[in-house]
């Protein structure tokens, strides 16, 4: 808005450009300005500074000259292009000031930018156009002041010059296949179609680039040169990366002649050849298409957008939409504390489908123009925790937008307009030091045994080989080694576990695997829960849900000739079979017993998760060392100890922080399975010690 109204100040002064090669200095700056005005901010810049009769002569230009380097990211260059004027003159420009506050807010220098602010606040009328836009500035300078002493939970990098460039590179999304990959929107040098006016004409002389889909992706550390999608799909038009689906199968985009209308179109990866010359729409309300911005598809059932719509709180509120019985839901605001006067856009929902990360230029809250915050769901009381701002330096004194986790839970990628960029906007990927518990999918819930046992009508199983139970037994599954394949007698184990599973879809299965050496290796955890992964393959063939197995791979007390898995079951209570089915902690006779991860409440703490073997060689040096998985989750999560009390993990964690374990979090696991803190609440009354991982500060 700042810049726009510098704009028409500073073209008022000219007529109309001539289209011939510019000679006088009233020329030039004529030219300049109908730059300037088409935010040619480079071209501009590069006329003005080898016009040296007219920067010296013309206030005007020279402050054009000072507005275009700062647009450029050049801010040595501005400010002393500004000071100069400042100093030459017992009234200059009082864009100089907010010129010079804007150089100082972008360095994080808030004191400094503080001061300029008010000085330009002085000069100016009562009813100036900019008063309250520069008292936001000021909020946020003392926002920033609050905020930049704190410490930081992440660390921020530019992805660098082969990925971003002088133009535009926002929207970026996260592959959902391949860690070390992504894709993103640019307006930039080579994007189809050239450079275009705003009616979608060719326009070499002062045309934009319309934005591209592209990718990149990483070898050794370093973001490589992105390559655009294909022709089918990329188009003259803008195309805008929107997100994935839930299987990382098809890609959903905007294309528009401008942002504010055009389609949400879905491309599935297609061989070119196979392909049409138009893409498949996106079968979804028509508002998405129109009035909806940034939209974030959590999965097929519910999407997140921003909108301006009748009834909101001010500027772009967030909204969802549910797809119930074939129909989409009407929009429903998500209401205070997330919505508020100022703007919120680009949300991110992480895998718990608990807790947003949106967009917000909230002045009261905000460092720069738009800052990344983030806010819990509380489903009991149906309310949003108070949106927090997640700080410096995944935020700046700019425009922080599109933040996305990758599934990994210890990277994130965000677009940001900072002026220490290579252009407009630029893609930034964040560190974190610890896991986000947050990228954790979604746990069932576990349900508290009850006080009395219940009758169990159903006969026990007449089968009794392996490990014996009351009523159903499943004999352990032995594997010579890591390239064993499954033999008949163990499909036929697993046929009967696969049969009660789909007759009770409620149920838990618990697939633990023991390798065959008694001391851990880090190659020996991970063949034991791939070991695991063979026999659930199995399973999901024969339809059992993917949602409902849990992976953990383990050594063992004693050594064994192979690979051995077996088999139990959580969620048993009010079912027919409760007591006749194997449950850690209860009626389970392990092939490997005395081990503390097969009691009912065990405490363990997570250090890494990795899409393969984890190498660090400290990790089997301590107790209890154990890989998981789930099958909707592409990680191996691997966790160190194993603890009946809280008091005991926690003095372990703290213990091997210093280790090469800096961000080690606790993790509960009950009947054998990770739980989320939701659960763990639901089962204070069974398990009292919960109380104390709960609440920490209580100890």
């Amino acid at each position: 808005m700042t810049t726009r109204y510098i704009y028409i100040m500073l073209i008022c002064f000219a007529g109309t450009s001539a289209f011939a090669q510019p000679f006088s200095d009233s020329e030039k700056k004529a030219e300049a300005q109908t730059l300037f005005a088409r935010e040619r901010f480079a071209d501009a810049a590069t006329l003005l500074a080898n016009a040296k009769s007219l920067i010296r002569d013309d206030r005007e230009a020279r402050l054009m000259l000072a507005i275009s380097y700062y647009q450029l990211n050049q801010l040595d260059k501005a400010l002393e292009h500004l000071k100069a004027m400042t100093e030459a003159s017992k009234s200059p420009y009082q864009e100089c000031w907010l010129y010079m506050g804007k150089v100082y807010h972008a360095r994080h220098q808030f004191e400094e930018a503080t001061k300029y602010f008010k000085l330009y606040l002085k000069t100016i009328k009562s009813d100036h156009p900019h008063r309250q836009m520069v008292r936001e500035e000021i909020r946020r300078c003392a926002n920033g002041i609050e905020l930049q002493f704190k410490t930081s939970a992440a660390l921020v990098e530019n992805l660098g010059p082969q990925t971003n460039s002088i133009g535009d590179e926002f929207a970026p999304v996260p592959s959902p296949t391949n860690y070390n990959k992504i894709y993103f929107s640019a307006a930039r040098k080579g994007s189809t179609g050239g450079l275009r006016n705003a009616r979608g004409a060719q326009d070499e002389r002062y045309g934009q680039y319309f934005s591209d889909i592209y990718a990149s992706r990483s070898e050794s550390g370093v973001w490589l040169e992105p390559e655009p999608m294909h022709y089918l799909l990329n188009s003259p038009k803008h195309e805008v990366l929107l997100d994935f689906n839930r299987e990382g199968k098809a890609l959903l985009y905007f294309q528009g002649w401008n942002f504010e209308n055009g389609a949400i179109l879905v491309d599935t990866f297609r061989q070119l050849d196979a392909r049409t010359l138009s893409a498949d729409p996106f079968l979804g309300p028509a508002e998405v298409r129109t009035k909806y911005v940034s939209p974030f598809f959590y999965n097929d059932t519910l999407i997140i957008f921003a909108a301006r719509l009748p009834g909101g709180f001010g500027g772009l509120d967030l909204y969802r939409i549910s797809l119930r019985k074939g129909v989409w839901t009407a929009p429903q605001n998500l209401g205070q504390p997330i919505n508020t006067p100022y703007d919120e856009t680009t949300p991110f929902l992480a895998m718990d489908g608990r807790t947003l990360y949106f967009s917000s230029n909230d002045s009261y809250k905000s460092v720069g123009g738009l800052d990344v915050f983030r806010s819990v769901y509380n489903q009991g009381p149906d309310t949003w925790t108070q949106p927090m701002n997640v700080g410096i330096p995944i935020n700046s004194a700019s425009d922080d937008t599109h933040f996305r986790i990758s599934r990994d839970g210890f990277t994130a990628f965000l677009c940001s307009s900072r002026k220490d960029g290579f252009g407009m906007r630029d893609i930034y990927i964040a560190y974190f030091q610890e896991f986000l518990t947050e990228m954790d999918p979604p746990q069932f819930a576990y349900e508290p045994a009850p006080t009395e046992p219940e009758p169990t009508p159903q006969k026990p199983s007449s089968k009794t080989t392996g490990n014996k139970t009351q009523g159903y037994t499943f004999e352990a599954i032995t594997l010579a080694n890591a390239e064993s394949a499954l033999s008949s007698k163990d499909k036929s184990t697993l046929d009967r576990v696969a049969d009660l599973m789909l007759q009770y879809p409620q149920l838990r299965l618990i697939v633990s695997a023991y390798a065959p050496e008694t001391k851990p290796t880090p190659k020996g955890l991970y063949q034991a829960v791939r070991q695991a992964e063979k026999a659930t393959d199995f399973l999901l063939k024969k339809g059992v849900s993917p949602g409902s197995i849990f992976m953990r791979g383990m050594s063992r007390p004693r050594s064994a000739g192979g690979f051995q898995v077996e088999f139990a079951f959580r969620n048993t209570r009010d079912l027919p079979i409760q007591g006749q089915v194997p449950v850690i902690g209860n009626n389970y006779k392990s092939v490997a017993p005395g081990l503390v991860t097969n009691k009912d409440l065990v405490y363990k703490v997570q250090v890494a998760s990795s899409k393969g073997e984890y190498g660090n060689t400290a990790f089997i040096a301590q107790p209890y060392p154990m890989a998981e998985k789930t099958p909707s989750f592409e990680f191996y999560r691997y966790t160190l100890g194993a603890f009946e009390s809280f008091s005991e993990a926690e003095a372990f964690r703290q213990s091997i922080l210093g280790k090469g374990f800096s961000g080690a979090y606790m993790v509960v696991y009950l009947n054998g399975e990770r739980v989320d803190k939701d659960i763990a609440k639901q089962n204070t009354g069974v398990f009292p010690d919960l109380e104390n991982y709960l609440n920490p500060r209580g100890n």
